[in-house]
């Protein structure tokens, strides 16, 4: 064999060893690191609903908030009291001990009146009669201020919202959470690839350096092609340290938003399957925002609590006109029981009805209330109409996004091809001597960056209908989730 064939050979054999050390199948999922625990979105969703402070803080806030509105609800029921007293006397050697019990009864109706019904019984020996009970009932009606079944449930209606509002927070609170999980561990798997990719490409490198070693032997490469091969050397191995830097701090920052240990070693299992977009009519997608969006919901209550506050305002500029009856059962005895049968014989006693009216001069505080609420209700109607436009334009800004998303990945996934064709065409060249190791290798680079940009575009798609539904406030139904089924992943 004459020393030119046995060069060719030579050189298509390293040639054909750097080209079958070059992966094939690069669209693959990474493969496991040692010791890394495989994790997917959804598993990670759900570690932080359990274990994120922030939720946490959340939901002990709502003990407190669930038992105001019992509380506010407990306006117009019954309150019951009881009491009791015993008094010593020493005067000028005479010894006395009066003791009293008693118990009462009030209820409150929604009109604005009030019941109260008491009964009082006490004991004395400095009369003859020792024992006196005494049983009253009394009601009391406001006319102008203070009456009528809207004012006086307003306080009610207020809290009722309130809990509403609390519980729209509480939605906003785990769909930025849901949203932030997904985003970061989005973040952490396009970081792992972008390592794969850069390990990948030193490793080529250092083949390529071992065929110009080869070739040069031969005399078929200069010695300046070998000092170029090794500088490429020299930049990729910086560029795997700084990838390995930044999947570090991708890891760290999603295990924080987890709330977990941030010495475990996880690894993103991501399943990447994007659909053309869809039901991207504006008003519709408006319409949803506005029926599900709690920022926009809270907004909305906010305004109807500021309007409650006005008729409460208004009301308070009225005279005081109340009405107001009294029945008074009373009996005295040295028997308890006579004392008690006495105070309980209907028709025995004593009654009144009367009509109180007062009329405020000079007190501005009342008139200052009034045209704060006006304006704070002024106020208000502007406030949601800028927070209605803003949130459409929004929605459009969401819309585009995701359209131009779209269209990224049709041109991603087009390069993506033509890369591929362009390698195969440049594997036949080799075959028939008419291209070079480094043009293949050069062709393969450029293959794995256009798919690594199909990938990244992907990503970028999922993550823009991602941050749609969180705009919309529909997160937590994708998830398929509301406040009850997320309290038992907790």
């Amino acid at each position: 064999m004459k020393l030119s064939n046995f060069s060719n050979l030579t050189w298509l054999l390293l040639i054909g060893t750097c080209l079958w050390g070059l992966p094939n199948n690069l669209m693959a999922s990474p493969t496991n690191s040692m010791g890394a625990k495989r994790m997917d979105l959804q598993e990670a969703v759900a570690l932080a609903l359990r274990h994120n402070k922030t939720v946490e803080s959340a939901y002990l806030d709502r003990v407190v908030e669930k038992f105001n509105l019992k509380i506010a609800q407990d306006e117009f029921r019954p309150d019951f009291t009881l009491s009791a007293s015993a008094l010593y006397n020493h005067v000028k050697e005479a010894d006395t001990l009066a003791r009293q019990i008693g118990a009462e009864v009030s209820l409150k109706i929604p009109t604005g009146g009030q019941f109260n019904l008491s009964l009082e019984h006490d004991d004395s020996n400095q009369s003859e009669d020792r024992y006196h009970s005494n049983l009253k009932l009394s009601f009391t009606q406001p006319l102008l201020k203070g009456a009528g079944v809207d004012v006086n449930l307003a306080s009610q209606v207020i809290a009722e919202r309130q809990e509403q509002s609390n519980l729209l927070k509480l939605q906003s609170v785990l769909i930025a959470l849901i949203t932030e999980v997904i985003d970061n561990y989005r973040s952490f798997f396009i970081t792992q690839r972008q390592m794969e990719i850069t390990r990948l490409s030193l490793e080529r490198a250092r083949q390529l350096l071992e065929v110009n070693r080869a070739l040069l032997k031969v005399g078929r490469l200069a010695q300046v092609e070998l000092i170029q091969a090794e500088a490429d050397i020299a930049n990729q191995e910086l560029s795997v340290r700084m990838a390995e830097n930044s999947l570090e701090t991708a890891r760290v920052s999603f295990l924080k938003t987890l709330n977990i240990d941030r010495n475990l070693l996880v690894e993103p299992v991501a399943s990447i399957d994007v659909q053309p977009p869809s039901n991207l009519d504006l008003e519709e997608l408006q319409t949803l925002a506005f029926h599900h969006r709690p920022e926009y919901l809270q907004a909305r209550l906010g305004h109807e609590d500021v309007k409650t506050r006005l008729l409460l305002a208004e009301n308070n500029q009225l005279w005081q006109l109340d009405i107001a009856t009294q029945y008074n059962l009373t009996g005295a005895s040295d028997s308890w029981i006579q004392a008690q049968q006495r105070a309980g014989q209907l028709g025995q006693g004593e009654y009144s009805v009367g009509l109180s009216l007062r009329i405020p001069f000079g007190d501005l505080s009342t008139k200052g209330e009034l045209l704060a609420a006006k304006i704070a209700v002024r106020q208000s109607e502007i406030n949601l109409q800028q927070l209605t436009e803003d949130l459409t334009v929004e929605i459009q800004e969401a819309v585009r996004n995701i359209q131009m998303k779209w269209e990224e990945i049709k041109l991603a996934k087009r390069a993506r091809e033509l890369a591929q064709q362009q390698l195969d065409v440049e594997l036949e060249k080799l075959k028939v001597n008419r291209s070079s190791n480094f043009d293949v290798v050069r062709i393969k680079d450029s293959l794995m960056s256009t798919q690594n940009q199909e990938i990244s575009s992907q990503i970028d798609y999922l993550n823009a209908v991602t941050h749609l539904d969180a705009l919309l406030g529909l997160t937590l139904q994708k998830w398929g989730m509301d406040i009850n089924n997320v309290r038992k992943i907790r």
